[in-house]
């Protein structure tokens, strides 16, 4: 009986320590493949360029007018 307890107490101790590091490499891998996503965002982003100037024309509201009634 002790020697099954031992060797479900080693099991279970291998198991934690594998899903461990499973988490750890999963948590490193998301946290790197962020951080070079939002780096090459950064790096490609032009203030310059037509793309990300604001043009009313292409603007989702640019062909409504926005009322406010108020109530007196």
């Amino acid at each position: 009986m002790l020697i099954i307890a031992v060797i479900v107490g080693v099991s279970i101790k291998v198991t934690k320590s594998r899903l461990d590091n499973i988490l750890s490499y999963t948590y490193y891998s998301t946290y790197s493949t962020s951080r070079s996503v939002t780096a090459n965002m950064l790096a490609d982003f032009n203030p310059e360029d037509e793309i990300y100037k604001a043009n009313n024309k292409t603007s989702l509201f640019a062909n409504y007018t926005i009322i406010f009634f108020w109530e007196i």
